[in-house]
């Protein structure tokens, strides 16, 4: 504890205390630049989390730049392609999404457009490009099925999507409604243009071929179906988002597609 020696106190009734010189040690000094450090030292993450947070979030276009942003990202990459060769790609699309298709007798009817996304409810088609195909898979009862396949046209707003929405209450894609159940009312929707063959569930994948799809990243990395028993999908977690296929589980895929068009 830093003191400081004071002379001696007055005598009762006697003059004041004789003048000496006060000693005054640095701690005073010490305590105020270890304030300062510590303060430093603990101010710079922050300011480090600040700026990667209002990065992420868009600060100073309101509460939703961050989303708006995310949308803008995913439209812009959706749009970034060459004209080399196609790809193919995956997408699960879930019991609600078919029950929905059947109940509004999409069933044999084409899809003009699908929807890509910034959630998992509604997964976003990273990676895609005009000319590119998607094969829009389902599963019941450990069954996969091959509900249609997606040909991309393009990646853009047009007329046919309908008024873009004044206030939140309306429809995103009021000129889609026959199709919402694709995701046009889903976090952050970006309509993408297709030319697509009619929905059918009665296409079922074989099973001696579940085990062989495999799929790869941007890296290059592949991988295969997980949770294949016997030729059964027992779980369909690893299907879930929209994965690239490799070459030749694209072709298989086509294959399939082939065959049930024929």
């Amino acid at each position: 504890m830093c003191r400081t020696p004071l002379g001696p106190g007055p005598a009762v009734g006697g003059p004041g205390p004789t003048s000496q010189p006060v000693t005054v040690f640095p701690c005073g000094r010490i305590a105020l630049l270890s304030v300062g450090l510590v303060s430093l030292f603990f101010s710079v993450p922050i300011i480090v989390v600040l700026v990667k947070a209002s990065t992420k979030s868009g600060w100073g276009g309101g509460a939703g730049a961050g989303v708006e942003d995310s949308v803008r990202r995913e439209a812009v990459s959706l749009r970034s392609y060459d004209h080399g060769m196609s790809d193919a790609f995956t997408v699960l699309w879930t019991h609600d999404t078919c029950r929905a298709l059947r109940k509004a007798g999409r069933v044999g009817e084409r899809p003009p457009v699908a929807f890509s996304g910034i959630h998992s409810s509604l997964p976003a088609w990273t990676g895609a490009r005009a000319g590119d195909e998607v094969y829009a898979l389902h599963v019941n009862r450990c069954e996969v099925f091959l509900v249609s396949r997606l040909r991309v046209i393009d990646l853009e707003r047009r007329a046919c999507c309908g008024t873009p929405p004044a206030t939140w209450e309306d429809p995103a894609y009021s000129g889609h409604g026959d199709w919402s159940m694709l995701g046009a009312d889903g976090c952050g929707a970006v309509a993408v243009h297709v030319d697509a063959t009619p929905v059918r569930f009665d296409v079922p994948i074989p099973g001696e071929l579940l085990a062989r799809p495999t799929w790869r990243n941007r890296r290059g990395q592949t991988r295969s179906l997980k949770h294949v028993v016997d030729g059964r999908l027992e779980r369909s977690v690893s299907l879930q988002g929209f994965y690239r296929l490799t070459s030749e589980s694209a072709d298989e895929s086509a294959e399939v597609v082939t065959s049930a068009l024929s």
